[in-house]
């Protein structure tokens, strides 16, 4: 570890390239791009920094976020910040959407901090501002270009004292390309093997999406994957969506086998896990758009707290009315049909049903007792 460095993601880019999807978390191999940098700067420096205007995001995977001073001046303002903010004499920047970052590229680079100001790559004829590394001194110099309107990185090199690292020496580096490599386009991000989605809205791999941990009065205190969510039975946030067709029977479906948590289970509800950021009522109309293929507005009637030995749920129970037809979601429903209460309760008996489902059905019930889809009131 280089105790004189600090390692800072610059986060803030609009991605228009990118349909303003969130480069930072697209997944390669498995794993969101910012997840693995994080987990690698840990690795590498005593601070890990994150300059971004959208915190909550980063919340829980153990690092410092800092919000630029300049907002909308692009990737130097991030870089100011940061400065504002280290405890180290020099800091490390790589750019959000790198999904190669190489150790030892880093260390080689690392190894050339000397009198310059700066030291950075020069690769494929340009030079690469944003996996490069920047001395805290350089603080000034950063705001006078701001203050001035002098926003490109490139244009800021041209102030201080650059030690600039020749192409053809960075390519005896083993892991240079790769670790120089960034993803603007959807079209960069599929030449790593990376994604957003699949079409129809399902993540390549489930278990790497971000999912918010929560404490015991429901409030979100930690980001993680939702596979290590499930791996440790965190408590987490997800939505039960009740669908009633006109004559108040209700939807099940048999989930696929191949679902993290009770596979190949009836389930009396539509809905999942919330993504982390996301809210109930966001929730609750993407699972019914993802699974059903139709736009709902699901009504939202109480919260269900559920937990077993597999799962523990902050939930929020819903109500919606369709007649069908559906499109379902292969990857996640087999196939699905309406059913009166009492034939639910009926197969079960017989068949098992995800018990959370079971749980705000039951409560349902409850309160309005007899009422199939229809209700008097919502307390």
């Amino acid at each position: 570890m280089s105790a004189s460095v600090a390692g800072v993601i610059v986060a803030g880019g609009r991605a228009v390239r990118m349909g303003g999807r969130d480069k930072a978390f697209a997944a390669v191999g498995g794993e969101p791009i910012a997840v693995r940098t994080i987990r690698l700067f840990h690795d590498l420096f005593p601070q890990v920094l994150v300059a971004t205007n959208l915190p909550e995001r980063f919340r829980g995977l153990g690092v410092e976020t800092v919000a630029d001073r300049f907002p909308g001046c692009g990737p130097l303002a991030g870089l100011h910040a940061a400065l504002l903010a280290t405890r180290h004499p020099h800091v490390f920047v790589a750019a959000c959407d790198m999904p190669g970052l190489d150790p030892g590229v880093i260390r080689f680079l690392l190894a050339r901090i000397g009198a310059a100001d700066a030291v950075v790559p020069r690769w494929e004829g340009d030079v690469e501002p944003l996996h490069a590394i920047y001395a805290a001194h350089c603080l000034p110099a950063m705001e006078a270009s701001l203050r001035a309107g002098r926003y490109p990185l490139r244009d800021f090199l041209g102030t201080i004292r650059v030690d600039y690292v020749g192409e053809a020496e960075l390519r005896r580096v083993r892991g240079a390309a790769a670790s120089l490599t960034n993803v603007n386009t959807p079209e960069e991000l599929a030449a790593v093997g990376g994604s957003f989605e699949e079409p129809g809205g399902v993540s390549r791999d489930p278990g790497a999406e971000l999912v918010e941990v929560l404490d015991a009065a429901g409030r979100p205190v930690a980001t993680v994957t939702r596979r290590e969510m499930r791996v440790r039975r965190l408590p987490h946030r997800a939505t039960y969506v009740l669908v009633f067709n006109r004559r108040g029977e209700l939807f099940v479906h048999l989930r696929s086998p191949h679902k993290d948590v009770f596979p190949g289970h009836w389930d009396v509800a539509v809905g999942g896990v919330l993504a982390a950021g996301e809210s109930f009522d966001e929730g609750a109309r993407r699972e019914a758009r993802e699974e059903l293929g139709v736009d709902l507005e699901p009504e939202p009637l109480f919260p269900l707290h559920y937990a077993d030995e597999r799962t523990v749920v902050h939930g929020m129970v819903y109500r919606a009315r369709h007649d069908g037809p559906f499109r379902l979601q292969p990857e996640e429903i087999v196939r699905g049909e309406f059913l009166a209460l009492a034939a639910v309760a009926a197969r079960a008996g017989r068949e098992p049903f995800c018990p959370d489902g079971l749980a705000a059905l039951a409560e349902y019930r409850r309160r309005w007792p007899g009422r199939g889809g229809e209700r008097r009131s919502v307390p």
